[in-house]
């Protein structure tokens, strides 16, 4: 029972003597050319290493690499194909298999060699504009000779990719051996196509010119986020992300126009565009709020009126500090430890101070005194209580004005200077404590006033 499984894919019979007498001659020759082959491989290999210490301008340890892959691909493809050969000499289903593999080899085969020759050229290319690029000194003619290359480099690698590409693929159907797969590809393939390679090539082109304006202009702004001292990098980084998104709809609107101008009729085009943008129009006043804030957030960035971790003071009352800001919303932690999303669009709608570059900052402390205390005595007082009090700066030295009166008692305000508006709550509540002793010590009643 169990000499009759086919456990060996060759027809051994009932004698295994008559198998090694037809094979196994095969069979040694087979296993000569593979310990020959890993020979080679190892040699080649360690080869290979010794090339990554030399330095090269054209050949770096990524492209090593890859050839190294690709021999070993080939070698062993090679020794795998003779060992077919040797056995299809003695193996009737075998050597009809290798008629079929080699009737589409050609065709394979130059598939490959076109794909393998562009990734190669490809490969180079990148490594000669590294090179370059470092050859370039500094300044601004480096800048404007890096952006030069960029955009070649990007021309020149889609060019060839289009042309690797078409080539490999006009050049493997011509290779294909004449019959019903070679028909089949021509008459439901490349017959549909040809009747619109017109508008194909022209979204083709479009989405290559698209690509590369995109590059350039991002370029561009990665050129303009160094040297501006206007703008900061993060109003930048919003441009550039709005360009990118702007062209992917631009380019993605025409593409589906072409597209659709192949199978539907003109005014069927007309009608899809008037459609297209009437429902445009309406998302539009439907995220009219959300478009105000992504607005106001770019006014924002523009006028630049604070930074992430500043202390500010917005809607006329909230003071608080600058946790994040994007587009849409304006993240801040209050004095009370509240974390609050505020729409850009509310930000922007009233005056913003920014404690933090305001320098040195002045606090208002209003006491109201009665008319029979000297104010010079009340001004003393409250010089003093700032002067005792840790955290207010010497200079600007603080100051006390009789703001109004009220009743039979004047209200004085005290300025007082701190420097950082972190500690200003602390350094306010100190004060105010510091007002109260020194009236008390001197036997004055005085109230605080908003």
């Amino acid at each position: 029972m169990l000499g009759a499984m086919p456990l060996i894919p060759f027809d051994i019979g009932g004698d295994i003597s008559q198998f090694f007498g037809d094979y196994g001659l095969i069979i040694l020759v087979v296993i000569i050319m593979f310990v020959v082959m890993l020979y080679g491989l190892a040699y080649f290999s360690r080869y290979v290493e010794f090339q990554k210490l030399k330095e090269s301008k054209y050949l770096d340890d990524s492209i090593l690499n890859m050839i190294n892959k690709a021999v070993h691909v080939i070698v062993i493809f090679i020794v795998l194909m003779l060992s077919i050969v040797l056995i299809q000499t003695r193996s009737e289903a075998v050597r009809s298999g290798l008629i079929t593999f080699f009737e589409f080899f050609p065709a394979i085969f130059v598939v490959i060699v076109i794909l393998f020759t562009v990734y190669v050229f490809m490969k180079v290319l990148e490594r000669l504009i590294i090179s370059l690029r470092s050859q370039v000194s500094k300044g601004d003619a480096a800048i404007e000779t890096s952006r030069f290359l960029s955009l070649t480099e990007v021309f020149l690698k889609y060019a060839i990719y289009t042309l690797g590409t078409l080539f490999a693929i006009f050049g493997g159907l011509a290779a294909l051996p004449s019959g019903d797969l070679k028909s089949w590809v021509v008459d439901n393939v490349f017959g549909p196509l040809g009747t619109k390679w017109q508008s194909l090539a022209f979204v083709a082109i479009t989405i290559l010119i698209a690509y590369v304006l995109h590059m350039f202009i991002d370029s561009v702004f990665e050129d303009y986020k160094k040297r501006s001292k206007k703008f900061s990098p993060r109003v930048i980084d919003v441009f550039r992300a709005i360009s990118k998104y702007v062209f992917i709809f631009i380019t993605g609107v025409i593409v589906a126009l072409i597209l659709l101008s192949t199978v539907v009729s003109e005014t069927e085009i007309y009608v899809i565009a008037i459609g297209f943008s009437i429902m445009a129009a309406g998302v539009s006043i439907a995220l009219a709020g959300p478009i105000r804030n992504v607005l106001s957030g770019i006014v924002l960035m523009m006028a630049d009126p604070f930074d992430e971790g500043d202390r500010v003071k917005i809607l006329d009352h909230l003071v608080c500090d600058v946790l994040q800001m994007n587009l849409t919303l304006t993240t801040v932690k209050s004095l009370k430890g509240e974390v609050i999303n505020i729409p850009n669009g509310e930000v922007m709608s009233k005056s913003i101070v920014n404690f933090t570059r305001s320098g040195a900052y002045a606090m208002n402390v209003h006491v109201s005194v009665s008319f029979h205390v000297p104010h010079k005595h009340v001004e003393e007082i409250l010089i003093k209580a700032a002067e005792r009090t840790e955290g207010i700066m010497e200079k600007p030295e603080p100051q006390v004005f009789g703001r109004e009166t009220e009743g039979n008692a004047i209200i004085h305000q005290l300025l007082a200077y701190i420097e950082d508006p972190m500690e200003m709550k602390k350094v306010k509540s100190e004060l105010v404590y510091n007002v109260q002793d020194l009236f008390h010590e001197n036997g004055i009643t005085a109230l605080f006033k908003d």
